[in-house]
């Protein structure tokens, strides 16, 4: 059990490690498109992807008088009124994502891992666009956390509203002296394991 928790303890060391803190790059292009590499976790059409949570969604079917479907978007889709927000939680982490926002407006705005808010403009990067609320505008934000680990994203808004749909992540991978780590964690806790057999055979 002591070599298991150890185990343990350094796959929590190895996480930590690789949340280190790198320059975030946000980029945005015309239209709802999932960016290459990246896997769908909330369509809000169907359960999260396995390891995703995002208990308090608003999810929403039409455009009401608090909130408008993103241009083009015939499903479901997120709606975050004023003054709320929600956090996407990932137990394994992801070193990119990309959302689907409709309507930019300057008081939406996001956190990384409970970091400092981004707001208006600076949520949605380059290329620029006006934080009008024009709902005919739509694009596909990505951030690139330029190879750290992050495991929560919280959308939130300080009016109405902050409307996305299509939330994709690229999954974190291990760099070698993680791998080495985790290897090693592994082949304690398979080790204690067969001990523990041959002392009750």
């Amino acid at each position: 059990m002591k070599t298991l928790l150890t185990a343990a303890a350094l796959i929590a060391l190895t996480a930590a490690a690789s949340s280190a803190n790198a320059a975030v790059t946000i980029t945005n292009t015309p239209g709802d498109t999932t960016p290459l590499g990246y896997t769908l976790v909330a369509t809000f059409d169907a359960p999260l992807a396995a390891g995703y949570s995002m208990p308090g969604a608003d999810i929403r079917s039409t455009s009401s008088g608090d909130a408008a479907r993103p241009p083009g978007d015939a499903t479901k889709f997120l709606a975050v009124t004023g003054g709320h927000s929600v956090t996407l939680s990932s137990l394994l982490g992801f070193t990119a994502f990309s959302f689907y926002m409709g309507s930019p407006d300057s008081y939406n705005w996001l956190q990384i891992d409970g970091g400092p808010k981004i707001y208006g403009t600076a949520l949605y990067g380059t290329p620029s666009h006006a934080a009008d609320g024009d709902q005919s505008v739509g694009f596909t934000v990505n951030y690139n956390l330029g190879g750290a680990t992050a495991h929560s994203i919280t959308f939130g808004s300080d009016s109405n509203s902050f409307e996305l749909d299509n939330i994709a992540t690229k999954g974190a991978v291990p760099e070698p002296a993680s791998w080495a780590m985790m290897i090693a964690g592994f082949g304690l806790a398979g080790a204690t394991l067969r001990q523990r057999r041959r002392a009750f055979a």
